[in-house]
């Protein structure tokens, strides 16, 4: 019985060790937009907005802040579910 508890702490330690090391091989990778490509998803939501909506300009004028999200996805049956992605423009 001892020595089967013993196999089992070792193979746990051994999977928490191989996880940890494989996180922080494989975490490194990264799929986020670059500073300029945000920018440039915010700058064509704005001239959306600005062709869009009526008074537009004023709005945007008179704010003291701006939450930009450029790339909201919604969608949903029943169940709705919603990703947003996005940057503040002061």
């Amino acid at each position: 019985m001892q020595n089967m508890k013993s196999r089992f702490i070792m193979a746990f330690a051994l999977t928490v060790c191989i996880t940890a090391i494989l996180g922080f091989l494989l975490g490194n990778a990264s799929y986020a937009k670059t500073a300029k490509e945000i920018d440039v998803s915010v700058d064509t939501s704005l001239d959306r907005f600005r062709k869009e909506v009526k008074g537009a300009e004023e709005f945007l004028k008179s704010a003291k802040g701006v939450l930009v999200l450029p790339g909201v996805i919604k969608g949903g049956f029943v169940i709705g579910g919603e990703i947003r992605r996005g940057s503040d423009e002061n």
